[in-house]
């Protein structure tokens, strides 16, 4: 195999426009330009960077300076030793530890790859094309057409649109108003041991919890898309609920003037969606802002309050929050606008739902929520493979199937599959292993012990696969 020597250097990367002998040309002969043409073709006065400048900006490249001296003291202090440095094709390449670079790789090989390249992998991990080579090392050099070169090009010209949006519009990203976020939490809280109750009162649960960062002109819209979500997930469950606003309480924080405006939007934002259907609770807001509860009713008729919709105009001011509307562009000297969050749970305590659900449906889960779908029970002892092969089939379907292939008698194990609350009980015997079918006992039936139609497992599959896609609270197979 050839050995080439390979040169090391210090150097950055050689950026061949700026480089070229038309480089001092182009610049010198570059013309001024009519301040009035260049303003009216922008099209506003507001400047290309933000003004005043950020503090944070120069005490961010102050960190960035630290820390490159750092590491390039530690670079400068490691043990220097020839490495080889091994191509795709096999050949190899001498270098010096902590000096060659794969830029300076791709130097030797030639300009016109130094020029394309845009990164290295090193022992197959990405890396920087003016970090130097630690050791002997297998060496990649990647151009844009290498789908792993693409990624770093993308990857980096973000990086370079961020901080050009950082540097005109004085922000760490820029997207447009709202923005949702949303994640099942953990939280924790320390509640007295005689308060702790099954999984309605813990120490620790999970929250469904939601924050949505909007421009006060957007609190109704956001809201109004709320309601809509939380009628939808308690439609599945067959919830019915009201509404309740609380108001300003004693402890409050921030201003009168601005309580009085989130209680005027969330008031604005109940008559849109449920007129006439809601309550007002006086006194009994949050300190940092008013809220909708959500009583939601069981099966029992018991009141649980889960679900909230809190505004909050406080956290966005204590945060410095700020964005920068239309209407901001046109008036440099303008204050950037504040926005408003919008804090929302659903389900509330995800423990705590479950309890309320399970009490709800008395075990008789709906279908699609159920854990205990389908129980298979064969006649007889002839029957009992059929019967596993009737429970694989809808388990490779996605449906949570059972087989009981037990030594009770058959009225023993219907007995017990209806105890254990299964949406459906399939019988199979001579006739169902003859015809590939199967005999159904839905749960809901009460009182139908007979022998019920013979349906073909083909059939009864898509059925309850679709039951289960419908999500539907009633057990019926249509």
């Amino acid at each position: 195999m050839a050995t080439h020597p390979v040169a090391s250097s210090s150097h950055p990367a050689e950026i061949p426009a700026l480089n070229s002998p038309h480089a001092s040309i182009a610049q010198n002969d570059v013309k001024p330009k009519d301040k009035k043409k260049e303003k009216a073709a922008d099209g506003t006065s507001y400047p290309l960077e933000i003004q005043p400048r950020p503090d944070f900006f120069d005490h961010r490249i102050k960190i960035f300076e630290e820390l490159k001296a750092e590491q390039d003291a530690f670079v400068k202090a490691q043990p220097r030793e020839e490495i080889t440095i091994t191509m795709p094709d096999g050949s190899e390449r001498k270098g010096t530890s902590w000096e060659t670079s794969p830029m300076d790789v791709a130097k030797e090989v030639s300009k016109s790859l130094s020029e394309r390249v845009v990164i290295a992998k090193v022992d197959d991990v990405l890396w920087d094309l003016e970090r130097p080579l630690e050791k002997s090392v297998k060496l990649e050099l990647l151009e844009f057409d290498h789908p792993e070169g693409k990624k770093v090009f993308w990857h980096s010209s973000a990086h370079v649109l961020g901080e050009a949006a950082e540097r005109h519009y004085g922000c760490h990203f820029y997207k447009e108003l709202p923005i949702r976020m949303a994640e099942f939490g953990i939280i924790h809280r320390n509640e007295a041991s005689g308060a702790l109750t099954g999984l309605t009162r813990v120490r620790r649960f999970v929250q469904d919890d939601t924050h949505v960062f909007c421009m006060p002109a957007q609190i109704e819209e956001e809201i109004g898309y709320l309601f809509d979500f939380m009628q939808h997930i308690y439609g599945l469950f067959g919830f019915e609920f009201k509404l309740e606003l609380s108001t300003r309480p004693d402890n409050y924080l921030g201003t009168i003037e601005t309580w009085d405006q989130a209680e005027a939007q969330l008031t604005k934002a109940l008559n849109a969606s449920y007129p006439g259907k809601w309550e007002l609770n006086p006194g009994d807001g949050a300190f940092y802002g008013p809220k909708i509860d959500i009583t939601i009713r069981d099966a029992l008729k018991r009141s649980f309050q889960c679900a909230t919709i809190q505004l909050d105009f406080q956290l966005p001011e204590r945060f410095n929050l700020k964005y920068r509307a239309a209407e901001d562009t046109t008036d440099p000297t303008r204050a950037p606008s504040r926005p408003v969050i919008i804090h929302r749970a659903i389900l509330g305590s995800l423990e705590r739902f479950i309890a309320i659900i399970t009490e709800h449906f008395a075990g008789k889960w709906p279908f699609w929520l159920s854990p205990r779908q389908v129980l298979v029970i064969p006649v007889a002892n002839p029957f009992k493979e059929y019967a596993s092969e009737v429970t694989n089939s809808l388990n490779e379907l996605g449906l949570f199937a059972d087989v009981d292939n037990g030594d009770n008698t058959l009225q023993k194990k219907i007995r017990n599959g209806e105890i254990a609350q299964y949406n459906f009980i399939l019988v199979v015997g001579q006739d169902e292993l003859d015809t590939k079918s199967v005999n159904v006992r839905n749960r809901d039936d009460v009182g139908t012990k007979a022998r019920s139609q013979v349906i073909p497992l083909s059939e009864v599959s898509e059925k309850l696969v679709a039951l289960k896609k419908a999500r539907s609270l009633e057990n019926k197979l249509v």
